[in-house]
């Protein structure tokens, strides 16, 4: 994933996504996300 995202945009990671990652950043995001889906849809 990362040599293909790399490939068509140049962009570089320093790291992939952790257990720890996941559970202080990825998770906290991906919730504040469908909160926003469901405020909008009302």
């Amino acid at each position: 994933m990362e040599s293909y995202l790399n490939e068509r945009t140049g962009s570089e990671f320093s790291h992939s996504v952790g257990p720890d990652c996941v559970v202080l950043v990825v998770q906290p995001q991906l919730e504040k996300l469908k909160a926003e889906r469901v405020i909008k849809k009302l």
